[in-house]
């Protein structure tokens, strides 16, 4: 430490001490942090915290981890909640719908025609849903890493487009959609006449 030029309790208030990479952890190297504290200290520098590099990186990997864990989780009970309430609104749709069905069965319509039709219709509002989805992600997702990179790191986090996860979560809509929509599918197609 004496060979820095201008280093004072005064002047500094962190700095780094890159080792060999050999070096990094072993008893060596802890002996060379000790005697970097040390000296530091019998300067007249307060010393807050003296942290290893190798520690740091791997606390903040931790942090973020349980960041990306928990936003993943809200993304996955968001998703469910959409996937209900598109079941809800097709299940709806079928009941309030029964005349129509029916006459569309008394002219000649088969039941999987009347199927064909309550999954298009699903279809149709999962891509809406998906079109508006796309739209306000990017805006949102910006505005959420920003204010979670100030308050966790006191930097903006980068936003960036993974076309991996975009193509999972038009997967999983498109599946989930199909799925949520298929018991009123069923329950349309097997609709007689009478009902």
């Amino acid at each position: 430490l004496d060979r820095i030029p201008g280093l004072t309790a005064r002047r500094s208030n962190a700095f780094y001490v890159r080792l060999d990479p050999g070096l990094a952890a072993t008893d060596q190297a802890r002996a060379i942090f000790a005697a970097c504290e040390q000296s530091l200290v019998s300067r007249g520098a307060t010393v807050e915290l003296a942290l290893p590099q190798a520690e740091f990186t791997n606390a903040l990997g931790s942090h973020v981890w349980i960041l990306i864990y928990s936003l993943a989780l809200r993304a996955l009970v968001i998703g469910v909640i959409g996937l209900l309430g598109l079941s809800a609104a097709m299940g709806s749709s079928v009941l309030e719908r029964t005349r129509e069905i029916a006459v569309m069965r008394s002219i000649g319509a088969t039941p999987a025609t009347i199927r064909t039709l309550v999954l298009g219709e699903a279809g149709l509002q999962a891509l809406l849903g998906l079109a508006l989805a796309l739209a306000l992600s990017w805006p949102l997702s910006r505005l959420l890493g920003n204010m979670i990179g100030m308050m966790s790191f006191r930097i903006p986090l980068e936003t960036v487009l993974e076309p991996a996860g975009l193509l999972i979560w038009i997967t999983i809509l498109g599946v989930g959609g199909l799925a949520a929509s298929l018991l009123a599918a069923l329950r349309a197609a097997s609709a007689t006449i009478p009902q």
